[in-house]
């Protein structure tokens, strides 16, 4: 738990001075003026008057006591803690001392003296309730969270005035133990307590993050969208008129739909593993007995935590059917290699991926060299900067190399790309992306006597709009500019789309 937190849970505790005032030697003004800048929420006038108090008596405990209260409501805990020590050594003690010894150690982070006078005040019966909530708080520290909570359900058990304290710093200790769903049940519990204090409004924040890691570790996820299109270049028609002869009509309305279903179990040791399914429809307007496509995906990746990193296998399978008129199979596609994703600080992830993958077309090309069935070697690196929640920025370099059958299509290709998201509203969100794809061939085109260069550019972007809850509305632009060396496969084109995704 944070200082601020902290703070907020145990600022109440202040020992009632006017206990002390009736014990007060009447020469020493210095400690009646003290007290009463104290009582007055004059910290720093209490501390000078106080200290020389201490001058005058250097030998009062209570004046000790009282210097180390002055120091801990300026939260200088290091200056209060050999007052707090003095009024546990001096005589009278002040067995109050030992319980805000502890509480000093715990707020510097020394929970080993904290658990130690802990112990004492456990011994002695001091301040049972209080002491019991110190426990929690230092077991809390040390991880130990199941012991912790016991403590804090005898501190509200001893003193129902620490009840709201208790069921949050509870709430705390189940998130960490991955019981979301009793942490769910006792920041509940706080809000109703009373809901206008500040420690409901952190119980509010901590809900909403509950509930959205609650949806996360869920282990089956589904999702629906669809989107209605328009395409302005269906057939990919050549940006030179001469190599585009006898092509006409090339934009199109289309209707594009997906479902996916994610599975994501939890284990309670490092394995992991996630899956999915995807399957995309896409249906045009014009050009559908030769375009419209049908598309199944099935994605695997087990793996293995070692901590701040892990080491997976990506093995994916595609399946793709064309209408020429009726739909039958077009391509299949499988890859199957090694990632490694490293946690870099709590904001970077790196991811590292390479693998072999393989290409089949089921129709035969018009000849020998246009054959596309393909060997291929793929490869990523990643990286993801959170810069807070819900904005992120990706950068990504990719490099592949494909083995074709036919040698018009042998090429290598590195591809550079971001993408960003970011809030710019209550449950709006903006997404911006940017590609480029450089690809080049490797033997020189049997059919236009020159070697194939690519440079593919492609920049989008969108809003996101969370209209209902798991529902978002989603408005996308994406544009694509091929230049290449050779003027049939150099073309242009902008994608509009408007629709909704669904996620449970």
């Amino acid at each position: 738990m944070n200082r601020k937190g902290i703070l907020l849970i145990l600022g109440f505790y202040i020992f009632p001075l006017f206990l002390f005032s009736e014990n007060v030697s009447a020469q020493n003004s210095f400690l009646n003026d003290g007290i009463t800048q104290y009582k007055q929420g004059n910290y720093e006038e209490a501390i000078e008057l106080l200290q020389k108090a201490g001058e005058a008596e250097p030998a009062s405990s209570a004046t000790a006591f009282l210097l180390g209260l002055a120091y801990k409501q300026t939260l200088a805990y290091e200056k209060a803690l050999p007052h707090f020590l003095d009024a546990v050594n001096l005589k009278p003690r002040i067995k109050d001392a030992v319980v805000e010894l502890a509480y000093a150690y715990l707020q510097l982070g020394k929970t080993a003296e904290a658990a130690e006078w802990i112990g004492l005040a456990e011994k002695e019966n001091i301040f049972p309730a209080r002491t019991a909530f110190l426990k929690g708080l230092v077991l809390q520290k040390e991880e130990k969270n199941k012991e912790a909570v016991q403590a804090f359900e005898k501190a509200m058990a001893l003193d129902v005035s620490l009840t709201q304290s208790c069921q949050y710093n509870i709430a705390l200790c189940y998130v960490k133990e991955r019981e979301l769903a009793k942490a769910d049940e006792r920041l509940r519990a706080v809000i109703l307590h009373d809901p206008g204090s500040d420690l409901s409004a952190f119980a509010r924040q901590y809900q909403e993050m509950i509930k959205q890691r609650m949806d996360m570790e869920k282990p089956l996820h589904l999702s629906f969208a669809m989107f209605g299109q328009y395409d302005s270049n269906v057939v990919l028609k050549p940006t030179d008129s001469s190599a585009a002869t006898g092509i006409t009509g090339k934009e199109s309305p289309a209707l594009a739909s997906s479902i996916r279903i994610d599975y994501a179990p939890f284990f309670e040791n490092s394995w992991l593993f996630n899956a999915r399914y995807s399957f995309y429809n896409r249906l045009h307007k014009k050009h559908s007995t030769s375009h419209d496509v049908l598309s199944s995906s099935l994605y695997a990746v087990p793996g293995y935590s070692f901590g701040n990193w892990s080491l997976n296998l990506a093995a994916r399978l595609n399946h793709v059917l064309l209408r020429d008129p009726g739909y039958s199979h077009y391509l299949t596609e499988w890859s199957a290699g090694p990632m490694a994703r490293i946690l870099l600080g709590q904001e970077h992830i790196l991811e590292i991926c390479g693998g072999y993958a393989n290409k089949e077309y089921a129709n035969a090309a018009l000849s020998a060299e246009e054959e596309r069935d393909a060997d291929v070697f793929d490869s990523y690196l990643s990286w993801i900067w959170l810069l807070r929640r819900d904005t992120f920025v990706n950068l990504r370099y990719g490099f592949s190399y494909e083995n074709t059958q036919g040698d018009n299509w042998e090429n290598r290709g590195h591809r550079i790309s971001a993408a960003t998201t970011i809030p710019v509203w209550e449950k709006v969100k903006m997404q911006m992306n940017g590609e480029a794809f450089f690809q080049d061939f490797e033997n020189i085109h049997t059919s236009f006597g020159e070697k194939r260069e690519d440079r593919i550019y492609q920049i989008g972007g969108g809003i996101t709009w969370e209209c209902m809850d798991n529902t978002q509305f989603i408005l996308q632009y994406n544009h694509t500019r091929a230049d290449s060396s050779i003027a049939v496969y150099d073309y242009e084109r902008n994608l509009y789309s408007i629709g909704f995704e669904y996620r449970y």
